[in-house]
């Protein structure tokens, strides 16, 4: 009885910390984007500096389990939902103030209720449904009374809050599905993120070159901004 007592305290604990790291995450992204207008190039230095993060962390709690090739198809969706959420947050993050990107986290709950229903086959409350209905709602009307914000800044975190609640039932299928722990997931996220990015970048999707020299131009504050952000990427992603 004390341990599920013990475990209903921690998981609050867990998705306060998880909400904490993923706006904190938000606000650093805001800054660095400022002075580096490269959000592939810094989606990739966060999931490759998160890596030591992970390993570390295991390190000490020793919670990754065997690595098979079996993970990899889902490991790589993963991957991809998790490159695409950060991605876009960043470009978003160029066209709109941050309380219009907390607005569309505010959506998500929403979104993923329905995806969750539709793909998941989750049962859905009517009186939770009217709450998150609510939510949407006033979501809404700050996004129509905000005239800082173009239609594409709107576009951007609609589409930002839709790829989340995806990625969100994605790893609640996956979870299910795959004999990993959470660590082990956020391994896989990470380490295949890399040659995706790379992949892209190699295609032209973004001017690595003048990525690379806007960093090395940038201040030391945001530097170290871009350090810390590493970090926050790292706990956003468990």
């Amino acid at each position: 009885q004390s341990f599920g007592i013990a475990a209903g305290m921690s998981l609050p604990f867990i998705f306060a910390c998880h909400s904490v790291s993923s706006i904190s995450l938000t606000l650093l992204n805001k800054q660095i984007s400022a002075e580096i207008p490269y959000p592939w190039t810094i989606v990739l230095l966060q999931c490759v500096a998160s890596l030591p993060f992970t390993l570390l962390a295991n390190a000490r709690i020793r919670q990754i389990k065997p690595i098979r090739l079996s993970h990899l198809p889902r490991a790589s969706l993963l991957a991809v939902l998790f490159t695409s959420c950060l991605t876009s947050s960043l470009i978003g993050l160029r066209h709109v103030h941050v309380p219009m990107v907390v607005v569309g986290k505010n959506l998500g709950p929403f979104c993923t209720a329905l995806l969750e229903a539709l793909f998941l086959q989750a049962s859905i409350q009517y009186r939770i449904f009217g709450y998150l209905l609510i939510g949407v709602l006033g979501s809404t009307l700050y996004a129509l009374g905000d005239a800082n914000t173009d239609f594409t800044g709107i576009v951007l975190v609609g589409s930002n809050a839709l790829l989340v609640a995806l990625t969100a039932v994605a790893e609640k299928y996956v979870v299910r599905t795959l004999d990993q722990a959470a660590l082990g997931l956020s391994l896989y996220r990470s380490t295949l993120s890399v040659p995706l990015i790379g992949f892209l970048l190699a295609m032209g999707v973004e001017d690595f070159g003048a990525a690379c020299r806007a960093i090395a131009g940038a201040s030391n504050h945001c530097l170290l901004v871009l350090s810390v952000s590493t970090v926050f990427s790292s706990a956003a992603g468990l």
